[in-house]
């Protein structure tokens, strides 16, 4: 059996690499992902995270940088991104190693590191079952293959969180040895705090088996060598991103929690239940929609009787492709498919096979940790929910809490393999859940691709100008442009005003000609004439639902 997991985990840690290959490099998802690598190459360049700001004289608060808020902070003249000091860091040294490309490995390695951990699990916990199914879920069916693909930290972390239950667990065979092994508990408490300087939102983690320490089967002791562990890393981590950043916290913690500030308990209590539904069950646009058909989904687990009954189990696989069809065709439907993911990350959407893991798995066979796996995930969705300041994001699932995704999956495909071998009935609806799961993962690599592919093209077609100074309109097109727009002066002018301050900065420094990015409506010639500026060419670039234009122009003394 073990010989049979060992060649899924090969082939599909090879179709990974294959499918990490044939995308875009270098090339963007989104502009975080930009902004992430223009501080590894930073640091590549200059040993610092660093990004010069070339405004700084007079714009010393930094609201015309390129680094919008809250993507980068200012720091001197400088603008330093707020994302994990660690990734950006190993980034730049794979950029010095393997050139453009270098920063790409992390996550695929992670990706690859997510699927050895996991499979190290199914093995350590012994649930007597094939580990097949779960490997294949894991690999295939769910976000963890475009986390694996996009320059995202996140399947670096999973690694440290499953890795960190792995070695906290006191396995039955464990309790039977004469060495305790209390070093892995150590060891637990510092793969959450590595776990944490890849994804900040990591650090609840560590409170979650201190509550249910019982079910660890450690002693009272082990509590201690358990955060010994982790401050211990935990001191590291503040050390390192003190002296890349000058602070003591994760510059994003202060960044984040600035923005969409509440006013009120109700509306505090609206926007974190808001938060639990766009991360478990948001598939549309429409709140109600999406919670209505999940219906046939939930009933799967919540309705023992249709296990009972000769045709229920065909009626509710009826239902669940019906609903999964409109899902689906709603998304391919839409004519901006990385932006409308947005509406559609709920991990019940995203990963159906994961509902499987809202009810216990209940057997005098089975050890009580086990209770530790299917709760675990459940009251981190309830933490990270109330406590993050937002959830949205256009990502490809719920990505704050894609860590609980293979604890999910792990009673999933225990509750799925106990039922293929007792409930004929279920079959039909368990091979449903897998594929469409897979669908949906496949169909997150081909948006991928291409929104990799058209970023690619709009950098080269970004490339191809005079290194003049390049003025936007657009917030978002430095992100998006991150190969160029630390290279030469940038700057984020989104009104007329802000156009004429900087226009008239640049006259002053002796600048003679500049480039303006924009998207319609154009800005009319006769503004650009009056702050003593003159039109000397133009080109542009389609971009998705409409067109960028590239405007050059001379400046007037």
């Amino acid at each position: 059996m073990r010989r049979k997991e060992a060649l899924v985990l090969i082939v599909i840690c090879v179709l990974y690499l294959v499918l990490w290959w044939f995308l875009p490099k270098p090339s963007f998802w989104g502009l975080d992902n930009g902004f992430k690598y223009q501080g590894a190459r930073a640091f590549a360049e200059t040993g610092q995270i660093r990004v010069a700001y070339t405004g700084a004289d007079f714009d010393p608060q930094g609201g015309y940088r390129p680094m919008v808020f809250p993507y980068g902070v200012m720091s001197g003249n400088a603008q330093i991104p707020v994302f994990s000091v660690l990734f950006m860091v190993l980034g730049g040294f794979l950029i010095n190693l393997m050139g453009a490309v270098g920063p790409y490995l992390l996550p695929l390695i992670g990706g690859w590191g997510c699927l050895l951990a996991g499979w190290f699990m199914w093995v350590r916990l012994r649930p007597g079952l094939d580990g097949r199914m779960f490997l294949i879920m894991l690999g295939l069916g769910s976000p963890l293959l475009f986390y694996s693909l996009t320059l995202w930290e996140h399947s670096l972390s999973m690694v440290f969180v499953i890795l960190s239950f792995v070695f906290l667990i006191q396995t039955r065979e464990l309790s039977d040895d004469e060495d305790p092994r209390t070093w892995e508990v150590t060891l637990a408490g510092f793969l959450i705090a590595l776990a944490t300087a890849f994804r900040t939102e990591s650090i609840v983690w560590v409170g979650i088996p201190i509550f249910f320490w019982r079910a660890t089967d450690r002693s009272l002791l082990d509590i201690g060598r358990y955060l010994i562990g982790f401050l211990a890393g935990m001191g590291g981590l503040i050390v390192l991103n003190n002296w890349a950043t000058d602070s003591l916290l994760p510059l994003h913690i202060m960044s984040n929690f600035k923005v969409n500030q509440v006013l009120n308990y109700k509306d505090l209590f609206t926007s974190r239940l808001f938060n639990l539904y766009i991360i478990s069950a948001q598939g549309f646009k429409d709140v109600y929609l999406s919670v209505l058909l999940l219906i046939p989904l939930v009933l799967t687990v919540f309705w023992r009787g249709w296990r009972l009954e000769k045709d229920w189990g065909y009626y509710l696989a009826a239902g669940v492709l019906v609903v999964w069809s409109i899902y689906f065709f709603t998304m391919k439907g839409v004519s901006n498919y990385a932006s409308y993911t947005i509406n559609t990350g709920g991990i019940f959407w995203v990963i159906p096979f994961s509902v499987l893991a809202l009810m216990p798995i209940k057997s005098r066979k089975i050890e009580r940790y086990w209770g530790l796996f299917w709760l675990s995930p459940l009251i981190y969705f309830v933490i990270v929910s109330a406590f993050a300041p937002t959830l949205r994001g256009v990502h490809w699932g719920p990505r704050f809490v894609i860590q609980a995704v293979p604890f999910m999956l792990l009673t999933a495909s225990v509750r799925g393999q106990r039922w293929w071998n007792h409930y004929s009935i279920t079959k039909p609806l368990i091979i449903l859940l897998v594929l469409i799961s897979v669908m949906n993962q496949i169909y997150s690599y081909d948006i991928l691709y291409k929104t990799r592919r058209a970023n690619l093209e709009l950098n080269e077609w970004a490339e191809n100008t005079s290194l003049e100074p390049a003025l936007t309109s657009m917030w978002w097109l430095s992100g998006d442009v991150s190969l160029l727009s630390d290279r030469y002066p940038w700057y984020l002018t989104d009104t007329k005003g802000r156009i004429n301050f900087v226009v008239d900065a640049l006259r002053d420094r002796g600048v003679k000609k500049f480039n303006f990015y924009e998207r319609e409506p154009y800005i009319t010639d006769d503004f650009w004439l009056s702050i003593g500026t003159e039109p000397i060419g133009e080109d542009y670039f389609l971009d998705g639902d409409g067109r960028t234009r590239r405007r050059w122009f001379k400046i007037l003394r």
